[in-house]
This record gives structure tokens, C-alpha cells and sequence, in this order.
């Protein structure tokens, strides 16, 4: 019993030194914005690369997704699409598009990019219904008629994942466009498509 006792206090500390150094690791990699002051463009903060060992603890933690698309698609509903692109397989509900009392649209960041507020992933495609059009609805309308109104199931030309801050700290996530995301994750795209609306049944 003893040895067994010794050996659970050893894990518990081994466990809390894990925690321990995850939050010193934490702010020193690229994903969670660590910055340097770079003398040379007027003492303005830029973010480094992150090392390996530094990715082992920040990809267990929440990320936010940086966006570019090859059309204008700021007010488009994203839906989630399977591994071909063709069927719908997760969308929200009308109220899941407001958080706040606000319609949860993406910010608009330097360069034509958009910070995600709504989950978008690799997969998503985005519909002809506005964000004030959806939530207007009484209820999310069927998969079947969802695909109906795609119009973009390929519509990434760029995506980022950096570690999520909140989304009101604009300067953080600018800085990452600034410095062309350098060390980091890129989100390996599918070659965009023509934009064609495809309407089930024909």
C-alpha cells in the first residue's frame, strides 16, 4: 500500500508540473500569439514561429480559424459538408447564428481576411441565405433542402488556426496577417470550384 501511495503522489506531481508548463509554454508559441517588439517596424509586436515541442501542448488547445475566400461570402450561412463535398452534415439552428444579441458574422481583419465566429472548417461551403435571412427562420430547414442552397462548396483559398483570444482584440490577429502566418497551421484545402449552384433532383 505504501508504494502505491508514493506512486500516486509522484503522478500528481508529474501531472501538475504537465499543467504547470503548459502555461509557461502557453505564451511563447505562434499559435497563442507569442510576440516579439520588432525594433525595426517602430517597436510594433509580431508573432514567432512555435517549436515542436511547443505544438504538443498548444494543439490541445482552442484555436481560432483566419480565412480567405475566393468570393465575397462575409454574410453567407456556412453549413458542414462530408469528406465529397456533396452532402450537408451539420448546420446550425436559426438562434445559433445570434450570440449576444448579435448575428455571430465573422470580423473582417486586414487584407481581405475573416476571423470565424461560426466554426468553419476545411469542409464548409456556404449557402445562399443571409445571416439575417436564417435566423429569421422558424426552424433550420432539412439537409435536403440545405443542399439546395449552396452556392460555394469549395470557397477557401487560405486558412489559418492561431490560438483563440476572444474577438475583440483585433491588433492580435491582425499581427499574425502581417507576418504571413509564418510557423503557423495551414489548413490543407481542396482545389476551389467554379461557383455553381447545384439544385438536388436535376
Amino acid at each position: 500500500m505504501r508504494t502505491i501511495t508514493v506512486m500516486a503522489k509522484v503522478l500528481r506531481n508529474t501531472m501538475s508540473a504537465v499543467l504547470v508548463s503548459a502555461f509557461v509554454i502557453l505564451p511563447l508559441s505562434c499559435s497563442s500569439g507569442r510576440q516579439v517588439v520588432d525594433e525595426a517596424g517602430g517597436g510594433s509586436p509580431r508573432p514567432v514561429p512555435m517549436q515542436d515541442e511547443e505544438r504538443m501542448v498548444v494543439s490541445a488547445l482552442p484555436r481560432a480559424v483566419i480565412y480567405k475566400t475566393t468570393g465575397d461570402y462575409y454574410d453567407n450561412v456556412p453549413v458542414g459538408m462530408d469528406a465529397t463535398g456533396t452532402r450537408v452534415v451539420s448546420y446550425p439552428a436559426p438562434s445559433d447564428l445570434i450570440v449576444g444579441g448579435q448575428l455571430a458574422k465573422p470580423v473582417r481583419l486586414k487584407d481581405g481576411y475573416l476571423l470565424d465566429r461560426r466554426g468553419v472548417t476545411e469542409r464548409t461551403a456556404f449557402l445562399d441565405y443571409t445571416y439575417e435571412d436564417y435566423a429569421a427562420l422558424p426552424a433550420a430547414p432539412s439537409p435536403h433542402e440545405l443542399e439546395r442552397h449552396i452556392v460555394a462548396r469549395h470557397p477557401f483559398t487560405e486558412m489559418y488556426y492561431v490560438e483563440h483570444r476572444g474577438y475583440g482584440d483585433i491588433d492580435y490577429y491582425n499581427a499574425f496577417v502581417d507576418a504571413g502566418f509564418d510557423g503557423c497551421e495551414r489548413a490543407s484545402l481542396q482545389p476551389a470550384l467554379p461557383k455553381v449552384k447545384i439544385k438536388v433532383g436535376e
